[in-house]
């Protein structure tokens, strides 16, 4: 797998989802990784790492889970946590299916994987994502 840094990652979140600054896709990035962790069980999360090159271990290391702290035992959907994070339901959609994309783009083979460890909500998602050569071919935008 060839390396891929964080900062290329991010460039590929910014396109796929049409971001206008680097910083507004990292910080669509964070939340989706925050979202990712808190929706996964540990042994799920590292199974993920696996898969990711260097530069995205060190940024899904560095990400702590989301928490939300009025539903105790209970871990909200994919989405709402997004949405709670980001503001609104497109934003949420939006990040979390430009970051399914730069997954697939980045991750190529490893990404075949990827959708076992999501529950049904990531894998609709994940679905939904495309990689910036099929957005464009499709003349998608998010």
């Amino acid at each position: 797998m060839r390396p891929v840094s964080e900062r290329e990652f991010i460039n590929y979140v910014r396109g796929i989802g049409g971001y206008v600054t680097y910083s507004d896709a990292a910080l669509a990035v964070q939340a989706v990784f925050q979202c990712l962790k808190a929706a996964l069980r540990p042994t799920e999360g590292e199974q993920i790492t696996l898969l990711f090159p260097q530069g995205l271990n060190l940024l899904w290391e560095k990400t702590f889970p989301y928490t939300d702290s009025t539903r105790e035992n209970e871990t909200p959907s994919l989405r709402a946590m997004l949405r709670k994070m980001l503001g609104s339901e497109e934003s949420a959609r939006k990040a979390i299916i430009a970051v399914f994309g730069a997954f697939k783009e980045k991750l190529q083979e490893q990404a075949v994987a990827f959708p076992a460890y999501l529950n049904a909500e990531g894998r609709f998602f994940w679905s939904e994502s495309c990689t910036v050569d099929s957005c464009q071919d499709a003349g998608q935008f998010l």
